[in-house]
């Protein structure tokens, strides 16, 4: 049996600053499985799994064909700021700290809710 290596299509990770802010990372594969990692300010720590709805799955998708076909950096020397970056198929970057940038605040906010929907936080390894 060959070890297939998933394609992680979306990921999200959640920076610090030099309060509170919540630090985690969360990202979704080709096989609609979605891997959350809290690290800190977070009300869930350590790994979790879990699946994606089809239908989420191919409005996601839609969504970062639409909306998320570029590298972007928007406000990374502000110092105390948390930094949030996307990760988009292997191919495009997006990094900024503080508020999302307006261009796609209503998209990112969908995809979020759509990441976190279903949500099982149950520890797994």
């Amino acid at each position: 049996i060959k070890n297939k290596k998933t394609t992680i299509i979306f990921e999200l990770i959640k920076g610090g600053c030099y309060g509170t802010c919540p630090i985690y990372s969360i990202s979704i594969d080709q096989n609609r499985q979605i891997k959350y990692e809290g690290k800190r300010f977070v009300d869930s720590i350590g790994t979790y799994k879990w699946i994606m709805d089809e239908t989420d799955f191919h409005s996601l998708i839609s969504l970062i064909h639409e909306k998320f076909t570029l590298d972007l950096n928007k406000n990374l020397k502000v110092q105390d700021l948390p930094l949030t970056q996307l990760n988009i198929k292997n191919t495009f970057q997006i990094k900024f700290k503080g508020t999302c940038p307006k261009e796609f605040k209503t998209e990112l906010e969908y995809i979020e809710m759509l990441l976190f929907k279903n949500a099982m936080w149950k520890k797994r390894n």
